[in-house]
């Protein structure tokens, strides 16, 4: 779990390999979505004032992977690795 700059979203990451950005004043879903392919150890962090959030886990071959995702656009990662 990892709050974003300003407190606005909480990006939490689950073994059931979701994503899910929540926003703590509503304590409602903002995106719920696909993040990693296996259930390993996941991590998330903010990339302070630019918004975008950075995770880390491991694809459905179990190789590390990294992706970057932009708060405009949850659908998609901008940079997977």
């Amino acid at each position: 779990m990892s709050w974003n700059y300003d407190g606005s979203n909480i990006g939490l990451l689950t073994k059931e390999k979701k994503m899910h950005i929540i926003d703590p004043r509503t304590e409602k879903a903002v995106h719920t979505g696909d993040c990693h392919g296996s259930s390993k150890a996941q991590r998330t962090s903010w990339n302070g004032k630019h918004g975008l959030m950075i995770t880390t886990g491991f694809s459905e071959y179990n190789e590390r992977e990294y992706k970057v995702w932009d708060p405009r656009d949850w659908s998609k990662a901008v940079t997977t690795s």
